[in-house]
């Protein structure tokens, strides 16, 4: 069980590799959290046209996390990489739950392209 949980891993790793090897944004936008909520840390990469952030909650409590930037127009979908489920954006944000310590990785596609 082990072996397979480090193989799914490295192999998520490895499939982001391009990702997280590009540069990191500095000003992509930002993210609150509810009061008594716990901390997130976030990450946000440009890959090709697409934005992706990285998320995690830091502390043993749930979250629920408002991710807001500026690009970002209502009813864009947001892939959830890993968990099979999508979200939809509001006009300049999105929000997600976070269960204690848990990671969500999103791929918003076509942030960059020119519109």
């Amino acid at each position: 069980a082990m072996r397979d949980a480090v193989a799914a891993i490295n192999a998520q790793i490895r499939a982001l590799a391009p990702v997280l090897n590009a540069p990191t944004l500095a000003d992509w936008g930002s993210v609150t959290i509810g009061p008594g909520d716990g901390p997130l840390a976030v990450l946000a990469k440009r890959f090709a046209e697409d934005l992706y952030v990285f998320a995690v909650a830091m502390r043993p409590l749930e979250a629920t996390a408002r991710f807001t930037a500026s690009g970002l127009s209502a009813n864009w979908p947001i892939e959830v990489l890993g968990e099979d489920r999508a979200l939809i954006s509001n006009a300049g944000f999105f929000s997600d739950q976070f269960a204690p310590y848990q990671v969500h990785r999103y791929r918003i596609p076509s942030y960059f392209a020119p519109r």
